[in-house]
């Protein structure tokens, strides 16, 4: 629950994304900090904005950005952006499944993607790694790493299955800039595996639904970074006057064809 009392949004237009994320951290109702750094660098022109449980969103940001990171060391390119949100999509999605063989997915040693094996270190999939993306067995000269191994589902009393089996509990906004196409990138992921993508604006968390509304009626397709930034204020504005928890402090981010940069924070 404590995640959806933050918040995280993004607008697209023609040559840029900008990004938003307040900077409050909760603990159930209890506000710890309201200075706290969000947000990974995935690429060169793509960024994570993630909100959730703490634990999660820490694991969730790192196990992505390793795993991409780990595919531009192989293949000595970058994912795209819509292909990187699709990856991360699935991930999110097979975590949720505890017993499937698909659960945390990565880049395998092959280069093609591969799978945290549940068959007490028999890959199913053949190949003589069972290690996920960045997976646990050294091969090809290099060493892999895994994301935790999920608990499957146990047996319960009722002979039905219990939901023991653990999923990142997390909301994503990623943007990007596809430098070939010359387009930008806008979507989301939410913790059930769903996503949407190349969006003109989207919002995650509860005060995200007062940002909408506004959006309908000032959104244009192009416009500068100062009108963007304005449209984006007028949003922030509402989420501090209307909802319930008190977030003063957010971070933004621009993502062009040039690159990521971190704007100036917006306070009230």
């Amino acid at each position: 629950m404590s995640g959806r009392m933050n918040f995280a949004g993004g607008v697209a237009c023609d040559d840029f994304v900008l990004m938003a994320a307040d900077k409050s951290e909760f603990r159930g109702a209890v506000c710890l900090t309201h200075d706290k750094k969000k947000g990974v660098k995935l690429g060169e022109r793509l960024y994570m904005y993630c909100i959730g449980e703490p634990g999660d969103v820490s694991n969730f940001e790192g196990w992505a950005a390793s795993n991409l990171e780990l595919n531009k060391f192989r293949f000595g390119y970058e994912l795209k952006p819509k292909a990187a949100h699709h990856f991360l999509q699935k991930a999110i999605a097979d975590n949720l499944r505890p017993g499937s063989n698909q659960a945390n997915v990565g880049f395998g040693s092959s280069g093609s993607v591969g799978f945290q094996s549940p068959f007490g270190g028999v890959n199913p999939f053949g190949g003589d790694s069972v290690g996920s993306g960045i997976g646990g067995v050294r091969n090809g000269g290099f060493q892999q790493f895994a994301p935790p191994q999920p608990h499957f589902a146990q047996q319960t009393n009722h002979g039905g299955t219990s939901s023991a089996g653990h999923a990142w509990k997390v909301d994503v906004v990623i943007g990007g800039y596809n430098e070939v196409d010359n387009k930008t990138f806008l979507g989301t992921i939410d913790q059930y595996g769903s996503g949407v993508s190349e969006q003109p604006y989207v919002f995650q968390g509860f005060s995200g639904r007062f940002c909408y509304s506004i959006m309908d009626k000032f959104y244009k397709k192009v416009m500068s970074e100062e009108e963007a930034v304005d449209v984006l204020k007028k949003c922030l504005e509402e989420v501090k006057t209307r909802f319930v928890a008190s977030l003063p402090n957010f971070s933004v981010i621009k993502v062009d064809r040039n690159g990521v940069k971190h704007l100036s924070d917006i306070q009230f």
